[in-house]
């Protein structure tokens, strides 16, 4: 249930914390089952019929029984930072 809001969040690099809050946000909603994000200016749930047919597309190409890519690449991102700053910080 809610595959497109997994679906958004991944497209978006939201971790997997933000997507399952949002998930639980559109059960306590009532949202319906194509909801894709809450807009918060509108306060309303943005559902797949509602988007660009691109936007579609891109959405559809999501293969939700895959890990969330965005996490790993981020963290590793923050462990190489860590890591290298590790070496220029005895020298300042």
């Amino acid at each position: 249930m809610y595959n497109y809001i997994t679906a958004w969040g991944r497209m978006m690099g939201s971790y997997d914390y933000y997507i399952l809050q949002q998930i639980e946000k559109a059960k306590q909603d009532n949202a319906p089952s194509d909801a894709c994000y809450f807009n918060d200016f509108e306060q309303k749930w943005v559902c797949y019929s509602d988007i660009n047919p691109k936007i579609q597309m891109k959405l559809d190409l999501f293969d939700l029984n895959t890990p969330n890519t965005a996490n790993a690449v981020t963290d590793s991102l923050i462990l190489v930072t860590i890591f290298l700053a590790s070496f220029i910080i005895p020298l300042l």
